[in-house]
């Protein structure tokens, strides 16, 4: 099988969601699928630049592909006809941080009107998914008190979990 893994990039910054995502890739190859990771770039600023991420993302068409994984926004939101989220989190911006000094958006129109466009976005592409796991209890709760939709729990494995087997001892 074809599995693509969807991921946002950010020049420059490197986190968890990155090596999850390489992980996943290497790990689905390792079980026999062909596998790959496709970045997409992403900025959040200026704040209005996020409609243009959204759009990009959703007119993204992938060809040659038979599953595609998302993992975080906008990345998410490429459609696919047998699509699975395995979110590791939302535009937080929009949803829990909204309000907050951690947050790029205001309280005037055009932030709200941001916000609106982000659920929209994200609603529309989770009514589309065949499944959505998150990778922690948090990110389920957010997503269900936010977004109104459940998902199961999928926690990562542990990086390299093959170091962490039992060894044989020579007694």
């Amino acid at each position: 099988m074809k599995i693509l893994v969807v991921n946002n990039i950010v020049p420059f910054l490197r986190g968890g969601a990155e090596k999850l995502a390489e992980n996943l890739v290497r790990n689905l190859k390792r079980y026999g699928h062909d596998a790959d990771l496709l970045r997409i770039p992403f900025r959040w600023d200026p704040v209005e630049r996020l409609y243009d991420e959204i759009i990009a993302c959703r007119n993204l068409r992938l060809y040659n592909v038979d599953r595609v994984i998302g993992l975080k926004f906008p990345a998410y939101l490429i459609p696919h006809a047998h699509k699975t989220m395995w979110l590791v989190h939302q535009y937080r911006q929009a949803y829990d941080l909204a309000g907050t000094e951690l947050s790029n958006l205001g309280d005037d129109h055009k932030s709200e009107n941001i916000r609106q466009c982000i659920s929209a976005a994200d609603n529309e592409c989770f009514a589309q998914s065949q499944a959505i796991h998150t990778i922690s209890r948090v990110v389920k709760e957010r997503l269900q008190h936010f977004n109104g939709f459940p998902a199961q729990v999928l926690h990562p494995p542990l990086d390299d979990a093959e170091l962490f087997e039992p060894k044989a001892t020579d007694n």
